[in-house]
């Protein structure tokens, strides 16, 4: 089933980038980040009423963790998708599973194989290649926090991992994860203070935080209840889902050259994957 919950998951968050495209004409990015969180905090705290589920943890080091990661990462994400093409931002922002696969190397206190370096090498090829068609400024900018948040994603999957040996379910996971972004974005629109909205920002809002949700609870059971290392492989597809949209969408085309750069970063993530599996331990597989 991880690969169902993936493939799902990287849907719904392909769906997302384009909700966060079009809602950043009315809004800034603190604000969608703190209503698309403030939505699925919502959501899940409703169910949870419902069930007669306790929102209560022990392990508040744990979800501090995962929530600093993976603010970082979802704040500078979405800024990122704001100036970039949508299908160059999510790349940037998934070149995370090959951080996580280092990650997981050094877990294992394991110097990263041959196969691992291949990839790493082909990543930063790919990399390039992606942003060199991007030569605003502001692109640039866009570029390199993009690829910074996908250096928090990587230490957040790593964080949601833990809290599922941890016996966590994956709903409280995202319960704590959205109330920490909810407070967390809430500070950064502190100085330039609250403001109405046109109804067209709260039909984007209501998509970003509908699909957001829906994304963090698939994903996190995917990683949660299967293989981290498939799950990290296909979140891949997310790349392919938002390229689609935005092509069906906007009719927004990249050059050979960033086609060639996004295909390097594929196969570099999923040759991270299969190399953290092959090179790992039996007891870390």
């Amino acid at each position: 089933m991880t690969a169902v919950w993936m493939i799902l998951s990287s849907l719904l968050f392909a769906l997302m980038g384009v909700a966060i495209k079009w809602g950043a004409a009315w809004l800034s990015t603190g604000e969608m980040v703190f209503y698309r969180n403030l939505v699925t905090l919502l959501m899940i705290a409703g169910v949870a009423r419902w069930h007669g589920l306790s929102l209560r943890s022990r392990h508040w080091g744990a979800h501090l963790k995962r929530g600093c990661n993976g603010f970082g990462s979802q704040f500078l994400f979405m800024w990122s998708i704001t100036v970039l093409p949508l299908a160059a931002a999510v790349t940037l922002n998934y070149t995370s599973p090959l951080i996580f696969a280092v990650l997981l190397a050094r877990r294992a206190r394991r110097v990263p194989g041959k196969a691992l370096s291949v990839a790493l090498l082909l990543g930063f090829a790919g990399i390039v290649l992606v942003l060199r068609p991007t030569f605003a400024a502001e692109q640039w900018l866009g570029g390199v926090l993009g690829l910074v948040s996908g250096v928090f994603a990587a230490f957040a999957y790593l964080n949601v991992r833990d809290l599922g040996a941890l016996g966590e379910p994956d709903w409280l996971v995202v319960a704590y994860f959205a109330a920490f972004c909810c407070v967390a974005s809430g500070i950064t629109l502190l100085p330039a203070g609250w403001h109405a909205l046109p109804s067209q920002a709260w039909i984007a809002l209501l998509a970003i935080g509908v699909t957001g949700a829906l994304g963090q609870l698939t994903m996190t059971r995917a990683y949660t209840q299967g293989h981290p290392l498939l799950a990290a492989c296909l979140m891949y597809t997310t790349v392919v889902f938002s390229a689609l949209l935005e092509w069906w969408l906007w009719r927004n085309e990249l050059d050979l050259w960033a086609w060639g750069g996004i295909l390097l970063v594929v196969i570099s993530g999923i040759l991270s994957v299969q190399a953290s599996a092959t090179e790992a331990p039996e007891t870390q597989r």
